[in-house]
């Protein structure tokens, strides 16, 4: 296709960047179309379910696209995690909090967050469900291998129970490390029982190379460990025993 493409434009293509501008413009009109096509995915997963057709969100830019909400609805209604650990404070909390409120009576869902305006604001406009609870966390540089990141100080003291749904999508991305605060949390605890993790932005390198690290890890853990990544416009990976979760 991009060998068309460029023979078709070739006279409008003076230099090596002229085609380089072409060919992210091509990928990015790709990636329009597979965000316009989960986005409709999205829409028919939650038909019938009144509360979630009812709540309004802000999908994608800063939060998650369209991909990445159709997989958090699905874990939800398909795994049925009874603790729920949410990474950073967003659009994804309202749509968890609904679906705790709503459909799952015995789940319990908590939230880790750095910024106290963000979270007065978040708090003045939606109202949580009461097994819902946000922890202010202070953020802190981390070091590894000379490459500084941020991460919750304290993180594994703050959340040290044992989650079956562990979604990352806080804080601050960097690059070539980013949103570690799992890594220790998954050297403190067995993962012997059923578990979900799901890591938003993994078209990045950062999240890239913490998603090598978890699945590493949780190799030495147990032999039963699948991952599949979505992508849109942004890509979001799930790392699991649950194998038919990576298919659907």
């Amino acid at each position: 296709m991009i060998s068309k493409v460029t023979k078709k434009f070739k006279n409008l293509l003076n230099t090596p960047q002229d085609v380089g501008a072409l060919l992210k413009k091509i990928e990015y009109l790709d990636k329009s179309v597979e965000e316009s096509i989960w986005a409709n995915v999205y829409h028919d997963s939650i038909r019938g379910y009144s509360a979630l057709e009812k709540l309004p969100l802000n999908i994608g830019r800063w939060a998650g696209n369209y991909s990445f909400f159709y997989l958090l609805n699905r874990i939800l209604k398909d795994f049925q995690p009874k603790n729920i650990l949410e990474l950073g404070l967003g659009e994804s909390t309202k749509f968890i909090s609904t679906y705790v409120n709503n459909y799952l009576p015995n789940s319990h869902h908590h939230i880790a967050e750095h910024d106290p305006v963000w979270i007065d604001f978040f708090s003045k406009n939606f109202q949580l469900s009461s097994r819902s609870e946000i922890k202010e966390i202070e953020l802190e540089k981390g070091v590894l291998e000379k490459n500084e990141y941020y991460r919750y100080k304290d993180f594994t003291n703050q959340f040290s129970a044992d989650y079956d749904f562990i979604l990352i999508d806080g804080p601050f991305g960097c690059n070539p490390v980013s949103r570690y605060d799992v890594i220790g949390y998954i050297h403190e605890h067995e993962f012997s029982g059923n578990f979900v993790i799901l890591l938003d932005d993994t078209n990045r390198a950062g999240e890239q190379n913490t998603l090598a690290t978890i699945l590493q890890l949780l190799r030495k853990k147990r032999s039963d460990i699948y991952y599949s990544t979505f992508a849109g416009l942004k890509s979001c990976t799930v790392i699991t025993n649950q194998k038919f979760l990576t298919s659907i």
